[in-house]
């Protein structure tokens, strides 16, 4: 590409500040969550008078539906995503369409919102210590 071209693509490029691309970030990874818990999430068929050991069981048996769930390759990770509950464990290839027990998905989701909720906790973090420093340089 020549530096003629190369200069009107950067051109085109909309600039933008760290904040937006922080909240763009944000943005899509609350839409990101959302989708996937809304494919994951189940309501329990148990009715109200049933007793607690029958909750209990259909409980394990909805653990035990099968659910398609499809895991994207990033480029931090690319590798397959191991799952173990106890002695059971699902190996899900990143990239395809797996049918796997809704108790291996639930808990990847869990672990996929402790893994943002802890991205998140060091981005305030670190937005407090950068305030910090910005008022003690002042």
């Amino acid at each position: 590409m020549s530096k003629e071209n190369e200069n009107k693509v950067n051109e085109k490029e909309p600039k933008f500040t760290i904040e937006e691309v922080r909240k763009l970030i944000a943005e899509a990874v609350d839409e990101a969550v959302s989708e996937a818990m809304a494919s994951v999430k189940t309501d329990s068929p148990v009715g109200i008078n049933e007793n607690r050991s029958s909750r209990r069981m259909t409980k394990r048996r909805d653990a035990d539906d099968l659910v398609t769930i499809e895991i994207m390759p990033t480029r931090e990770a690319k590798d397959d995503v191991v799952l173990s509950i106890n002695d059971e464990t699902c190996i899900i290839k990143r990239g395809k369409r797996v049918k796997i027990k809704r108790k291996f998905a639930r808990m990847y989701e869990n672990s996929r919102m402790q893994e943002i909720s802890a991205l998140q906790y060091m981005e305030q973090k670190q937005a407090e210590s950068l305030a910090k420093l910005e008022s003690a340089k002042l």
